[in-house]
């Protein structure tokens, strides 16, 4: 398990990393009562909600977004679309970013997850 400093460090390398990847960050850290969503951004005209995990492996990040977390994110973006009615017009997708702590490197899995 990451700690909740080592887990903001790593949102904001991802963040980062984002940005160099050319899209657009919305929000950090949206929560609702419906969950919460690490990072919103624009990749294009596609809005991303993306679940940042950081594990020992990228494996065991990815197997850590589970049906229910899934589930929790989605209800959590349909919240916040609710809310920001400009935003959701455009298609949205849900990814995972999967960050090795041993190597600091990051997995990004587009539209890892649908509806």
């Amino acid at each position: 398990m990451v700690s909740r400093a080592q887990g903001s460090a790593y949102e904001q390398q991802v963040a980062d990393w984002l940005v160099r990847q050319n899209l657009q960050i919305v929000e950090r850290n949206y929560h609702c009562r419906g969950g919460e969503i690490d990072i919103i951004a624009l990749d294009g005209k596609q809005l991303c909600f993306i679940e940042i995990r950081a594990r020992n492996t990228h494996r065991a990040a990815l197997e850590s977004v589970d049906h229910r977390k899934q589930q929790k994110t989605i209800l959590a973006a349909s919240i916040y679309l609710a809310g920001n009615p400009k935003l959701a017009k455009h298609v949205s997708r849900f990814d995972v970013i999967a960050v090795d702590t041993a190597t600091k490197k990051p997995l990004w899995i587009k539209a890892a997850y649908t509806l």
